[in-house]
Parts: C-alpha cells; sequence; structure tokens
C-alpha cells in the first residue's frame, strides 16, 4: 500500500523544520492496494521533499504495481528510484546514495559580501565527503575598531542537491592603542623629563580601566622607569587615555618608547604602539671677555674712560683679557678668539685663559705664549695681535657654538 506510505511520509514531512527534506521510502513488493496514491503523491509533492525509492529483492520493481509505482513517486518528487536486488547491498546503496559533500566555506563581516575563505586556510584542505569536521583560521581584514559581527557559511551538495549551512556568526571587539606624541625633541640641560599619552580605542564603554605597560626599550634612558598620572597602575580613564612620564638620564640620544595593552577577552591578544623622543643640545654656550690682569697678576687695568670715538675708548685698554665660557650640558666649553679685521681664528682655549690683544692694523695675526716657569710673569697665556678688535665665541661638545662678541681694544697709537 504505497498510498499509505506516502501519507505516513507527508506527516513526517510536516513536522520538519529542515529547510531541504529527503524521504527514503523503500518497499519489497509491489503496490497491490490503497486508492489514494495520486492525492496522497500529490500531497507529498506539495511539501517540497524529495522522495528517492528504493526496490529490494526480486519481487520488487521501479515500474511494477497496480496502484502506483516507486518511479512513478520518484518522478514527482525529483528523486529517483534505485533496484537493490540484494538485500544485503541495502545500507551500502544507501550510504553512498545520500552521502553529502564539503566544498567550500565564505566569510561576511558586518552583514557585507561574502568571500571564499583561502583553501590554505582550511584543514583538511576542502572539497572532503561528509560527514566532515574542518578547522580554519582566516583573517578579516580593514576592521576598524569597535564591534563586528562575523559570520561563516558552509557550502556543499548531499541527496537534496546543493545547499548550505546557513551563516554561524560571532561577535568580536576590535581595539588599537595609539602613543602621543608619536615624536618629540626636548632640549638638554632645559628639559629633565618627558610625558606621553596613551589612547586605547574601542567600542564606546569598553575601553576604561585598561592596565597599559610603559618601557623605554631602546636609547639612553632604556629601561628607565616613570610614573603614570593620576592611575599608579596606569589604568585607563573614561576615555581610554593614561599619561606616564620618565626622567633623562642627562645623556642625549633618542628613547624609543612601547606602550602595550593585552586585551583580556576574547583573544588575549596584545597590541603596542611606539612613540620617539629625541633629546639633543641645541643651546649654544655663553661667552664672555672680562678684564684680566697684567702678568704679575696683581692689577686689573681699569676700563677705557672715555665713550668711543674717543681717544682711548674700548672696554680693556690694556688689552688684557679673561676669556669665559659657560654651558648647560657641557662643563668645559671652549673659546675661540677671531681677528675681525681678517677673520683668523685663534684657539680653542679653555674656559679661563688669559690674554693679551694687541690691535695692529696692518700687522700679520700672531700668537705668542706669555711667562716664564723661572719667572712671577705668568699670569697672562698668551699675547695675541690681530688688525682689528678681538672676537671671542665659545663651543660646547655638541657642536654649539655662540655668537661672536667683540672685546673692543684700541689700535696702537699712530
Amino acid at each position: 500500500n504505497f498510498a499509505a506510505g506516502l501519507a505516513a511520509a507527508k506527516q513526517i514531512v510536516d513536522a520538519s523544520s529542515n529547510s531541504t527534506n529527503i524521504v527514503v521510502f523503500l518497499s519489497d513488493g509491489e503496490s497491490n492496494s490503497g486508492s489514494s496514491f495520486d492525492t496522497d503523491l500529490a500531497a507529498l509533492a506539495t511539501t517540497g521533499a524529495i522522495a528517492h525509492t528504493f526496490a529490494i529483492g526480486g519481487s520488487s520493481s521501479c515500474t511494477g504495481g497496480m496502484a502506483g509505482t516507486l518511479q512513478h513517486i520518484a518522478f514527482t518528487t525529483g528523486g529517483i528510484c534505485t533496484e537493490v536486488t540484494d538485500p544485503a547491498n541495502l545500507a551500502t546503496v544507501i550510504s553512498g546514495f545520500l552521502a553529502s559533500t564539503l566544498e567550500s566555506l565564505e566569510l561576511s563581516v558586518d552583514g557585507g559580501a561574502a568571500t571564499p575563505i583561502p583553501g590554505p586556510d582550511i584543514m583538511p584542505p576542502l572539497p572532503q565527503d561528509g560527514p566532515i569536521l574542518v578547522d580554519y583560521t582566516t583573517s578579516a581584514s580593514n576592521l576598524g575598531v569597535g564591534a563586528h559581527t562575523l559570520c561563516v557559511t558552509a557550502f556543499g551538495y548531499d541527496a537534496g542537491g546543493v545547499g548550505d549551512s546557513g551563516p554561524a556568526c560571532t561577535n568580536v571587539s576590535v581595539f588599537a592603542i595609539e602613543l602621543n606624541p608619536p615624536h618629540a625633541e626636548r632640549e638638554l640641560g632645559v628639559d629633565t623629563s618627558h610625558t606621553v599619552t596613551a589612547t586605547i580605542h574601542g567600542e564606546a564603554g569598553s575601553v576604561d580601566g585598561r592596565i597599559v605597560t610603559f618601557t623605554v626599550i631602546s636609547g639612553p634612558n632604556a629601561g628607565a622607569s616613570g610614573t603614570c598620572t593620576v592611575a599608579i597602575d596606569c589604568a585607563t580613564d573614561s576615555n581610554g587615555d593614561v599619561a606616564w612620564t620618565y626622567s633623562n638620564s642627562g645623556a642625549g640620544g633618542t628613547d624609543t618608547i612601547q606602550a602595550c595593552f593585552t586585551v583580556a577577552t576574547p583573544t588575549g591578544q596584545t597590541g603596542c604602539d611606539t612613540a620617539t623622543v629625541r633629546w639633543a643640545d641645541t643651546t649654544p654656550p655663553l661667552a664672555a671677555c672680562l678684564p684680566g690682569p697684567n702678568p704679575h697678576g696683581k692689577k686689573i687695568p681699569p676700563a677705557g674712560n672715555s665713550s668711543l670715538p674717543g681717544a682711548k675708548g674700548g672696554q680693556n685698554e690694556d688689552g688684557f683679557y679673561d676669556l669665559m665660557a659657560e654651558d648647560l650640558v657641557d662643563p668645559n666649553p671652549l673659546v675661540y678668539v677671531m681677528d675681525e679685521a681678517t677673520g683668523h681664528v685663534f684657539g680653542p682655549y679653555p674656559a679661563g685663559t688669559i690674554v693679551k690683544w694687541t690691535q695692529a692694523p696692518g700687522a700679520q695675526p700672531s700668537e705668542k705664549k706669555m711667562g716664564s716657569t723661572k719667572g712671577s710673569a705668568g699670569a697672562v697665556d698668551y699675547h695675541l695681535k690681530g688688525q682689528g678688535d678681538m672676537l671671542i665665541y665659545a663651543v660646547d661638545v655638541s657642536g654649539n657654538a655662540s655668537n661672536p662678541l667683540v672685546c673692543l681694544v684700541p689700535p696702537l697709537p699712530k
């Protein structure tokens, strides 16, 4: 009675929530009773179910029967009728007939167009006969910070034809860390510390309380410790910000600072950003030409008692000068003397050197040591002669030079 079997199959299909339903209809004989075959077959066909029929043994066939045939059932529902003459082979025949194959996986991000997951990202590689469980590790590129929905759909085919699994989705949150300022310059001798601010970007309400680790990973202050503003444990505020300050050891060079934080959920991954700060001495030293003592060191001649262009003039008419210099970083800046008229340079001299300058228009610039280890006139180190006024400038160890300073000395009388 094929009609009774069709009616029972429809009841099962009606109770199913599957998008695709396959009916396996088995018979070891031919239909010889039941008057509602056509009605029940039409009703089953309206459900969209596919019925595959099997004629088992020598007493059954796909085309035999007085009240409907197995071939008619299969044809009407889009199935296939198969004759199995040896019942011992039935399980193998049905398994092979209903086998499935997994062919591909596709990824969709935030409801966008799906893209195939590359074959090398899937193990074991597809296609694979089912049932099968595969693992995949793939990248979702260009995700901005915030919440995202990732959906993967499996595609394949079975006895019901080509189909898919429907999307399997998961929600993920993407964070980023930014360190500012990314580059900075600090002046040695003036600036003693540097502050950077780490900002964690992410979904609103999820960026506060994140612990950030700061490290000077290279440079003159590598390994230096520092302190965070407000939060001792370097936890971010409600805006995702936390500031960190460390001190310079006094050396010049470029520090690289790294700020990192670890996402506790869902992946436990760590993200970092870096910033640099250059500690440099760009401030020139200060130079001065102070009145110096006479060769015996017992008297500092007074400054000129007439204003330029008076007969005497000058800062120190006798021309004895103490060459002085000081610098914020270099404890021993050097002093150079230059003849304003010819540009000839004398030196370098250590700060505190005493010189006698003689202005002699037309003369060849010259330098001569003064004093003697045997005598007492050793307070002046050098006698310098030039055609114009004496200029001095100082240079520190970083190569910074001060602007030339004029030390006025009147010319020799004619």
